[in-house]
């Protein structure tokens, strides 16, 4: 498992998830059964800020359990190449999400393992959200040599259209 520790080279980090992600988010937790389920982030950069753009959703060939969820599908990959198609390279692979339908939403060791290898994968920062029970929780994490630096962020800002999450 990496090693984890705060952030000190990145001083500020915003991630706006509009409210039409959150509303998704929201309706997937609802429906999924008690299972997890997941994909990854789409979004543009502005410096270290990170405004989420869409997101793929579970699909055929993805492996969903009580505890677990693993993107298997091709359609997560397909999806990502033609956001970054359409907008004409602006927008790319931020991060990931998923649920934790039982528990707090505290990162597991797979969830470590799996920023540490967005992170390895130039997507850094990287954005994760888990969402358990209702409750968003946003991270950022941030490769530090062969080291995995993870921030919990809160909400700093919220309004009908958007919510704002950012270090305190």
């Amino acid at each position: 498992m990496p090693s984890v520790r705060e952030f000190k080279s990145v001083t500020s980090c915003r991630v706006l998830i509009p409210a039409p992600i959150v509303d998704r988010l929201e309706l997937t937790l609802k429906n999924a059964r008690g299972l997890e389920t997941g994909g990854f982030l789409i979004g543009l950069r502005r410096g270290h800020d990170i405004e989420l753009s869409n997101l793929t959703l579970e699909s055929r060939g993805d492996i969903a359990t009580p505890t677990t969820f693993t993107r298997k599908s091709a359609s997560h990959r397909q999806f990502i190449i033609r956001s970054w198609n359409q907008s004409g390279g602006l927008e790319s692979l931020v991060g990931d999400w998923h649920t934790h339908p039982r528990g707090s939403g505290t990162p597991s060791q797979a969830d470590m393992g799996a920023w540490q290898q967005l992170s390895s994968s130039k997507v850094d920062p990287a954005v994760g959200i888990i969402l358990a029970q209702k409750r968003f929780r946003v991270f950022v994490s941030k490769k530090n040599g062969r080291r995995l630096a993870v921030k919990e962020l809160s909400i700093v800002e919220r309004s009908d259209n958007d919510i704002v999450y950012g270090l305190s």
